[in-house]
């Protein structure tokens, strides 16, 4: 497998020796990588790194949320 890097990002993989199949330019763009590198990750000081996981974030409620919520506890506290 090899990435193409820019700016140390992986920007392309693909299966196959890229010598002979594009211009020097780009050859030298490619590099060899782990066979479960993928686009997006980083290429650093010769390491290939996944990004962090993106951090899960829980949605605000909408108003109609919000709304229920507030008449269900003055249900509740009604003994409703």
């Amino acid at each position: 497998m090899f990435a193409r890097i820019e700016n140390g990002i992986v920007k392309e993989i693909i299966n196959f020796n890229p010598e002979g199949c594009f211009t020097e330019e780009i050859v030298a763009q490619f590099i060899q990588c782990p066979d479960d590198t993928e686009q997006l990750w980083f290429y650093t000081n010769g390491t290939f790194t996944a990004p962090p996981a993106p951090v899960a974030t829980v949605p605000a409620p909408n108003t109609k949320d919000r709304l229920a919520a507030v008449e269900a506890a003055i249900a509740a506290l009604m003994g409703v």
